[in-house]
């Protein structure tokens, strides 16, 4: 990836969260607090969401306190922008190199998946019902898999302890 590239993908963080930040002052808002790479330090004193480009804290500025919290991990392509998100490219592992050396094989799946474990972990099943975990791109998302996550997302609201097999069982197959 280029210079130009990845300044793209600069602007494109902070204009998107320039966006959410402004709606701080907008009259009536819930929104409470926007941080940037990873949780308000309250919740996160050792910085290990680095998964979490941008959290929103609504009708509160902790964990605890908060209403809903929104979890975002920002994604650009200028190459790529009209390549759907499918299940294959979420769970697809990109290197991540550290002074040359390969530090880590992550998927975007992965990322999100971590930040939401750590979040029970640290805070309890109790935010995990305030939490949302938002993946914002550029790229559209692939059809069938907006469908899926709707269907599963129906379906597990109406489940008073979900399991992973009873969701893939009681959704079609595709």
């Amino acid at each position: 990836m280029g210079a130009t590239d990845s300044n793209a993908g600069d602007d494109f963080h902070f204009w998107w969260t320039a966006g959410r930040a402004l709606e701080l002052v907008s009259p009536g808002t819930e929104l409470e607090l926007v941080t940037v790479e990873g949780l308000a330090v309250v919740d996160d004193p050792d910085e290990q969401y680095e998964t979490v480009d941008v959290a929103e804290y609504l009708g509160g500025r902790d964990v605890a306190s908060a209403d809903r919290i929104v979890l975002s991990q920002l994604k650009y392509s200028t190459r790529h922008a009209e390549t759907a998100w499918t299940a294959a490219r979420l769970c697809q592992k990109r290197v991540k190199k550290a002074e040359g050396k390969v530090d880590s094989e992550r998927s975007v799946i992965a990322d999100l998946a971590t930040a939401y474990t750590r979040l029970r972990d640290d805070h309890g099943d109790q935010a995990l019902g305030k939490a949302r975990i938002s993946l914002v791109s550029n790229c559209p998302g692939d059809p069938l898999l907006l469908q899926s996550v709707r269907a599963a997302a129906q379906w597990t609201a109406g489940q008073t302890a979900p399991t992973r097999k009873a969701l893939k069982d009681a959704l079609p197959p595709d």
